[in-house]
């Protein structure tokens, strides 16, 4: 570039050697595009499961100042059970390029809690202590109900704990659970306890005893439930017992056992057995003889009664009959007949025979 003078009025003198400048000239700034942002990781509508929820991403696409992508922006959580995590949800992503151009995206999801609360229960003790699933101590019953993925959401129906301490029939205990997650199916707890031993069973004999209380055949003893025995109910009692043993105040004990275990107080019976007939059954002071024969007017006086002996219920009656007109003419029997207290008798006879007077 050349620089020369076009005009001078100011009368003074230049130095008008060539100049030069250095001249910097800038091209037209290119055109500029918007960026395109999307949300990625997560689906607008969609349905999470609390603790599954993919990482939500911003992608943006620029052409000049090139493709990049950084972690979205997550609203709070909003809906009835927000406080535990469970509601809607908004990722949000915005960027503004180089150019000062601005775009932005944003999508909205659902967090839900997928799984019902967990119910389970402990007893104390652990299982039955006595027979067929019954209890014969005290029972504790505690519950357990837990949802982690929304606790505040949780309510609970019949499941207070439990402390049995009184006998009962079997009882069943339930508990349900109610959460953002569902309901659950009813848990149920099954306790039946009884721990009063029943009452001392009845004997009975069979054959009964006389009236004086003695048997004269083998007895058999058995054992019964008497009635008004607790929950459980009588599993068993004594098997019978036969007594063929000769003998005085002979005593059988039985028990009842319950269903739970509990065993009752014994319960005694007396036997008094004798199977045997009196013996030295004999006719009491008489001289009449056996098979003798008197004449009318000479016969001896007829014995009045007998003596025998029995020892185990001992005798309880002898006496003699036939002695009605023991003189009169003819045959005659006197018989002696001796009883024990078990009713069972011996008999002795005498036989005799009156004649006719004769000069």
């Amino acid at each position: 570039m050349t620089l020369s003078q076009s005009s001078n009025s100011s009368g003074g003198s230049f130095d008008l050697t060539p100049a030069t400048f250095t001249v910097n000239v800038s091209a037209p700034a290119p055109a500029n595009t918007a960026p395109s942002v999307s949300v990625g990781g997560v689906t607008g509508g969609a349905r999470y499961a609390k603790g599954s929820v993919p990482a939500a991403t911003c992608l943006v696409t620029d052409a000049e100042d090139g493709n990049s992508n950084f972690r979205a922006t997550l609203s709070t959580v909003t809906g009835t059970y927000a406080s535990d995590g469970i509601g809607s949800q908004t990722a949000s992503c915005s960027y503004t390029d180089a150019g000062g151009l601005t775009a932005s995206s944003s999508v909205t999801y659902s967090i839900l809690d997928l799984t019902t609360p967990v119910v389970t229960y402990s007893l104390n003790p652990a299982g039955p202590d006595g027979a067929n699933e019954w209890y014969k101590s005290d029972v504790s019953l505690t519950w357990t109900v837990s949802d982690p993925d929304s606790p505040n959401s949780l309510k609970t129906t019949g499941c207070a704990n439990q402390d049995i301490t009184k006998d009962q029939v079997s009882t069943d205990y339930t508990c349900t659970a109610t959460s953002a997650g569902g309901t659950t199916d009813p848990v149920t707890a099954t306790i039946k306890r009884d721990g009063t031993a029943p009452n001392a069973p009845t004997g009975s004999l069979d054959p009964r005893p006389n009236s004086a209380g003695w048997n004269s055949t083998d007895v058999t003893v058995s054992f019964a439930d008497n009635g008004d025995n607790g929950p459980s109910g009588i599993a068993s009692c004594t098997s019978p017992v036969t007594v063929s043993a000769e003998g005085a105040n002979q005593t059988v004990t039985g028990t009842c056992t319950d269903m739970a275990g509990n065993v009752s107080s014994g319960a005694t019976v007396t036997v008094n057995l004798d199977k045997t007939a009196p013996t030295n059954l004999q006719f009491q002071s008489t001289p009449i003889t056996d098979g003798a024969s008197y004449y009318y007017g000479s016969v001896p006086a007829v014995p009045s009664g007998c003596t025998a002996s029995d020892e185990v219920s001992g005798v309880a009656t002898c006496v003699v009959t036939g002695g009605d007109n023991p003189g009169s003419v003819g045959d005659h029997t006197l018989t002696a007949t001796a009883t024990n207290w078990a009713g069972l008798q011996s008999t002795e006879q005498v036989h005799y025979t009156v004649m006719a007077w004769t000069l």
